[in-house]
């Protein structure tokens, strides 16, 4: 009857009887292993003993079963990845084709203890080809990898139900690509790092923006339309209108700058029922009220020039009549008192998922 024994590094050989000869092989361990993507089986140190015809391997961690060429594993075989070197404890589970004692080819599947599966090529030891990665959790990524990394064109499906289809880089989404959320938004253009950067356009129930996005947020020129038929055209930063910009809606028109999403700097707002036209240095105080230091004009060519909050007449001003070439001096309240019904310039925010 043959006998076998395992052998572990370190540990030492018990001699056998002169009738058997034993060979012993070392090998280096590919510390270029990328595990990031799936834990897959590694490179590997290794003692081998033959024993006549016997071969018994053990991987320093992993142990292999299947076939043998020049004391490597070669074509089809099986082999349990252990945790470390000096544990006994298995992570995963690889079974598939080698080549030159490590994994390569199609039809390749590795398994980890925790239920994650990964079905596809490998090229070198590395996962490399098109492939199938699911997680025990229910995310799914199918498409191509490179060196160990999803890379290339893939489909990545989430837990929440969001499916991103696109160009991938080192597992992140970078080039172009769709985004469909579960809500029902999405987003189609360019990404980098994982984020939407460059130009891209967003749609959601409610709206939609195409423009410039820098790190997911807003970013540059942009043009965001609303279903209520409002809309904003210019710049924007951080996810909110910043810069020289002009928004519309059914009751006015505002062009001038913006800062943080509100009206700062020079501007003309022109108030569509009333055709009163606003123009002046806006800013806003600590409780948010809009102010206006400037002149109205009204539809029957008579003006007030001072200050405004809200809207409305504020302080002291001048009024002209129409067409007289006369002004009367601090008049508090005249017979457009008000300007326009209520705002609604600064209630365009961003519907942002």
């Amino acid at each position: 009857m043959k006998k076998t024994k395992i052998v572990r590094k370190n540990r030492k050989t018990k001699k056998t009887k002169k009738n058997r000869k034993t060979k012993k092989y070392r090998g280096g361990k590919n510390t270029d292993s990328l595990v990031k993507v799936v834990d897959k089986p590694y490179s590997y140190n290794v003692i081998v003993e033959r024993f006549n015809d016997d071969v018994i391997y053990e991987k320093i961690n992993g142990i292999y079963t299947g076939t043998w060429k020049y004391d490597q594993p070669y074509m089809r075989g099986k082999m349990d990845v252990l945790e470390n070197n000096n544990s006994n404890t298995i992570k995963g589970t690889y079974e598939g084709y080698w080549m030159n004692g490590k994994p390569d080819g199609e039809n390749c599947k590795y398994t980890t203890v925790s239920g994650n599966i990964y079905e596809g090529e490998y090229k070198d030891g590395l996962i490399d080809g098109r492939g199938i990665f699911t997680y025990a959790d229910g995310r799914k990524y199918v498409g191509e990898f490179k060196n160990g990394f999803m890379e290339g064109k893939g489909t990545a499906t989430y837990i929440n139900g969001s499916r991103y289809e696109g160009d991938f880089i080192r597992n992140d989404k970078h080039g172009y690509g769709i985004l469909t959320y579960n809500n029902g938004s999405r987003y189609e253009g360019q990404w980098a790092n994982n984020k939407k950067n460059g130009t891209g356009t967003f749609e959601s129930p409610n709206e939609t923006y195409n423009g410039g996005w820098l790190n997911d947020k807003t970013d540059g020129y942009g043009i965001l339309t609303r279903n209520d038929g409002s809309r904003y055209e210019g710049l924007w930063k951080n996810n909110k209108k910043n810069g020289i910009g002009t928004f519309e809606s059914n009751y006015e028109k505002y062009t001038g700058n913006w800062v943080n999403d509100i009206p700062f700097g020079d501007g003309n707002i022109i108030f569509k029922k009333t055709k009163v036209i606003l123009k002046g240095s806006f800013s806003n105080d600590s409780e948010n009220n809009i102010l206006v230091k400037g002149m109205a004009k009204y539809p029957d060519d008579s003006t007030y020039e001072g200050m405004f909050r809200n809207y409305l007449k504020y302080g002291e001003g001048i009024a002209t009549p129409p067409n007289s070439g006369l002004a009367s001096d601090n008049n508090y309240y005249i017979e457009y008192g008000y300007i326009e019904e209520p705002n609604t310039v600064t209630d365009m925010n961003l519907e942002y998922y």
